[in-house]
């Protein structure tokens, strides 16, 4: 009998690029669901139907391959997810675990702690669901003082040699297409339409999970909209491909009233859980036929923002969630849990959609969402928790940096030490010119949403004032604070 098993956590649910499964091609391979685990935060539905399933297919597709998959289902098993594993552990008399390397710390740590306390002895093989190790990611911030998402861009391009020229330079004769890609929707635009994927197999049984253990749960989970299976996946990727990037360069900072997906490719849930890997979307994007424009600011999100994110969390582990630079100290109101009731409508319409979906693209989740947290002084505590718990494709290693760093700007920006070059806020102008969310502009410029701008500037000028980007706005937040700008 053997004495080593292999352990897959349900966000490393890849063949390929599973680094534990591919070492050790022979030895039972352990899956668990477990009740404590879905409920580290009050998940969306539609996350815990999504993972639950994907979890299931894969567990599937590994037993048709041969292997022996030994899974402990929600309904199944223990409380708890260490205590299914101490039963898995002994009942097959393992003495050796193997598993890749955890995205988040939090997990890591605690099979690890779990493993030594238990006399387990853990092997722990690299992540290779990244196309930059945390290791060389130290090695290119070592010798900076500051940590400039667009400088590590640049590096990553000149080293994977992507959209670069013979000579060095970047494809198009500049480095990114920001000017271009910032326009508002037309109007009466005709939007792409989005197929979505046929329910799985194990669709029914999971909704009864949880409509039995996690009824109180926010959001719906009515719409199945998310590939669970790595063939549903390609698709997914695909029609985005031939359908939606084109123009995704152009409109991927607009947003519209009732409208979730746009021209967004919507893959980060899928790239988070390993159903589809970085390399072979950029692989695919470059292949596609679209504009610069397009491939240029899709890729950057891949190779650029979301590999800089992942090396920021493993580099600065300090960044956490208690982190609190502008002293923000509110509780969230009930409306945001409930995902309904706000008191603004952009925020009353990206809830409605977030509640069916659990999605929304990064704009409205930086500009409406977090913008609006950010200048009515929440808790960076609690805004992290609520991102947490609403959005399908949400880890420690994505919220942490993207939340406390850069939404809530709680960490005091690139000018502390931190992530972020500026705090990213409006008031309702750029809202209603990329969204049109009030019925005018002399609406939105009444809106509440202008006063907590205004409010904001004036309440952290010092400090802020040392911020260049910032600058210009200071003397204007000051008219409008003594009314001579009302």
């Amino acid at each position: 009998m053997p004495t080593t098993a292999v352990l897959i956590w349900g966000t490393q649910l890849s063949t390929n690029y599973n680094s534990a499964l591919k070492a050790y091609p022979d030895a039972p391979v352990f899956m668990i669901e477990s009740k404590d685990i879905a409920t580290e935060f009050k998940y969306h539905k539609q996350k815990l139907a999504f993972v639950l399933t994907a979890m299931r297919e894969f567990a599937d597709g590994l037993t048709a391959a041969g292997r022996n998959v030994q899974y402990v289902h929600m309904e199944d098993g223990s409380q708890t997810w260490f205590g299914s594993l101490d039963k898995l552990c002994k009942t097959n008399a393992i003495t050796t675990l193997v598993a890749m390397r955890q995205s988040d710390r939090t997990p890591q740590d605690k099979l690890e702690q779990w493993c030594k306390h238990s006399s387990i002895e853990l092997e722990i093989t690299p992540n290779i669901l990244f196309l930059t190790s945390t290791a060389m990611f130290h090695e290119w911030a070592e010798d900076k003082k500051r940590y400039q998402m667009e400088q590590f861009y640049r590096w990553q391009r000149r080293r994977l040699n992507i959209l670069m020229q013979q000579d060095g330079k970047p494809e198009g004769g500049k480095w990114n297409f920001d000017s271009e890609n910032r326009k508002p929707l037309p109007k009466n635009i005709s939007l792409p339409e989005i197929v979505f994927p046929e329910p799985s197999k194990h669709r029914g049984a999971v909704l009864e999970v949880i409509n039995t253990y996690f009824a109180d749960h926010p959001g719906d989970d009515q719409i199945n909209w998310l590939p669970t299976t790595r063939e549903q996946a390609l698709t997914w990727l695909t029609e985005f491909l031939e359908n939606r990037f084109e123009s995704f360069g152009d409109y991927e900072d607009a947003m519209l009233k009732g409208e979730t997906f746009l021209y967004h490719s919507a893959l980060s849930a899928l790239l988070n859980i390993g159903l589809l890997h970085p390399e072979e979307v950029v692989t695919a994007a470059l292949a596609a036929n679209a504009p610069i424009a397009s491939k240029e600011g899709f890729i950057r999100q891949i190779i650029g923002w979301r590999e800089f994110v992942f090396g920021m969390y493993h580099l600065k582990p300090a960044m956490w969630k208690h982190e609190n630079y502008l002293e923000n100290e509110r509780t969230l109101p009930a409306w945001w849990w409930e995902l309904e009731g706000s008191p603004e409508p952009p925020l009353e319409d990206v809830l409605g959609r977030l509640k069916t979906y659990g999605y929304s693209h990064h704009i409205e989740r930086l500009m409406v969402l977090g913008n609006y947290m950010l200048l009515a002084q929440y808790s960076p505590t609690e805004v992290y928790a609520w991102f947490m718990t609403m959005y399908v494709d949400a880890y420690e290693w994505v919220m942490v940096p993207n939340i406390i760093g850069m939404s809530q700007y709680a960490d005091g920006g690139i000018e502390q030490g931190g992530f972020a070059t500026k705090p990213y806020i409006s008031g309702s102008n750029y809202l209603q010119k990329m969204g049109k969310w009030w019925p005018s502009t002399a609406a939105a410029k009444e809106s509440e949403w202008t006063q907590l701008y205004w409010k904001f500037l004036v309440r952290n000028e010092t400090k802020l004032a040392g911020n260049a980007r910032l600058r210009p706005l200071f003397k204007a937040a000051n008219r409008y604070a003594s009314g001579s700008d009302k």
